[in-house]
């Protein structure tokens, strides 16, 4: 039965990688038409846009029912689905969208991680109620892990906040200036490599203990549905349970920050590696996905993780710190290039994409869209011809493909 349901856990995953990415597909159609013709009107009156939306609602109802049915571990390489399927299916449907010998290479590592790893992966997913939770997150190795990625992040969060203050004092010092005076101490714009892996650490890390968090919630409830348990009545259930929308809104707001401080052709490739490797931990160490117990070849679900981060990681082949900055400006005036104009076109400076308004349901509640982590454009796998990473797509589809 635990072997079926992790079965059905793979396909509702590779289903739901795949409609998010179609509904992604969809409301990018929109808002290239709307962005060649803004007398279409907003997004949401397109029932196409509508579809997409939904399509995309469906994708994440379907990611959280994998959480109570796939081991965490397996479920960290099948993440990188969506970005896999969106660059297919961009490729498929947009003329102007061509691959690179690059991009063919990382969408192969992808391809053959996702497999070898599936095949090497734990399927078999245990039943939990509340006794044996607070037993598995209270064993020595658990709070090692926690304790150690604890410490870590809190001493890369000592670097950050020297940053911030040295921000705040240049910010004040410039508003006591006048116009014609410049500052008389510039600072970097983005807190370096120190402020990069503490930000993607974050997020990853609250990433990764949101699942945890979201698969022992769902987990508890089958039981309470199921066998007639009274987890929920007892108050060391809510331990558990009221720490998850701070988890959620840390994330968020950790990939908001990265996508701000940096470029995201540099961001989003060490966050989605990082997420996939840390997630794949939690399963490791919180649930034991790779007890001698368990049904699992380790050597192989690691040589398949392994290529699966490589291909996400090949997005940083793409990366030129001369022509990819971030837009954060440090006085929250308007943005300027941090570097002066190029001289000639390829060499000129481009802008980051995510940082642009886009025509997703969120931004049009005024929200950062979450699903920027999917963003294949960003990741660099693809790049238009005589065009760079704004990506004007032609107004006409491949209607055959």
């Amino acid at each position: 039965m635990m072997k079926d349901s992790g079965l059905y856990g793979i396909i509702i995953s590779i289903g739901g990688n795949l409609i998010t990415s179609i509904g992604l597909i969809f409301q990018e159609v929109i808002e290239q038409k709307i962005s060649k013709n803004s007398a279409l009107g907003p997004h949401y009156q397109h029932p196409l846009f509508i579809v997409g939306v939904l399509m995309v609602v469906i994708g994440v109802i379907s990611s959280i029912v994998n959480q109570g049915l796939l081991p965490l571990s397996t479920q960290a390489p099948l993440s990188t689905q969506a970005v896999f399927y969106r660059c297919l299916l961009k490729w498929a449907v947009f003329r102007s969208v061509r691959l690179r010998k690059s991009q063919i290479f990382s969408l192969g590592c992808m391809a053959f991680g996702l497999l070898i790893s599936t095949m090497g992966a734990n399927w078999e997913d245990d039943d939990y109620q509340l006794e044996k939770v607070i037993d598995i997150m209270t064993q020595p190795l658990s709070l090692i892990f926690t304790s150690a990625i604890a410490l870590f992040l809190l001493s890369l969060a000592q670097a950050m906040q020297h940053w911030a203050r040295q921000k705040a004092d240049y910010i004040a010092q410039k508003e006591n200036q006048k116009d014609y005076e410049l500052p008389q101490k510039e600072i970097p714009r983005s807190p370096g490599v120190v402020g990069l892996l503490y930000i993607c650490m974050t997020a990853s890390v609250a990433s990764g203990w949101s699942s945890v968090l979201t698969k022992i919630v769902l987990k508890l409830l089958v039981s309470a549905y199921y066998e007639d348990t009274l987890d929920f009545e007892k108050l060391a259930t809510y331990i558990f349970v009221l720490p998850l929308p701070w988890l959620i809104m840390v994330k968020l707001n950790s990939v908001a920050n990265g996508m701000k401080l940096y470029h995201a052709r540099l961001f989003l490739p060490l966050y989605q590696g990082t997420t996939m490797i840390f997630t794949a931990l939690c399963g490791a160490v919180y649930f034991l996905d790779f007890a001698p117990t368990k049904d699992a070849d380790v050597a192989v679900f690691s040589v398949g993780l392994l290529l699966t981060l490589v291909g996400v990681l090949s997005g940083l082949l793409d990366f030129d710190p001369k022509r990819h900055f971030p837009t954060y400006n440090l006085d929250n005036s308007e943005e300027t290039p941090l570097i002066k104009k190029a001289k000639d076109k390829k060499n000129a400076p481009e802008k980051n994409p995510d940082m642009q308004q886009s025509g997703s349901f969120l931004d049009l509640l005024g929200h950062r869209n979450p699903y920027d982590e999917f963003n294949a454009n960003a990741l660099g796998f693809f790049q238009e011809e005589d065009h760079n990473l704004n990506y004007g797509l032609d107004e006409e589809l491949a209607n055959n493909h």
